[in-house]
């Protein structure tokens, strides 16, 4: 990669360890059922797609984790002894 660090002129690489993270959930909902024809107000779909829509409202908190950390030490430290 290029120009992605400020100061590093050289070739450099990136290692990507856990760039957005995942997580695997499990919804259960009751409804008391009906038909096509005559659904209800709020159907149980439309309650469901609440809840994702609650959950994406609040994502994870943003971090710098130790070896990210530890990455950007090592290429300060490289770029204050490299002569370019």
């Amino acid at each position: 990669m290029d120009h992605v660090f400020p100061g590093v002129t050289g070739e450099c690489a990136l290692v990507g360890i856990g760039e957005k993270g995942s997580v695997d959930m499990d919804f259960e909902m009751d409804s008391q059922g009906g038909h096509a024809s005559a659904p209800p107000v709020h159907t149980i779909l439309g309650q469901l797609s609440e809840a994702v829509t609650k959950i994406e409202k609040h994502p994870f908190k943003r971090q710098m984790t130790k070896p990210v950390l530890e990455m950007f030490d090592t290429l300060e430290m490289i770029k204050l002894r490299l002569p370019w």
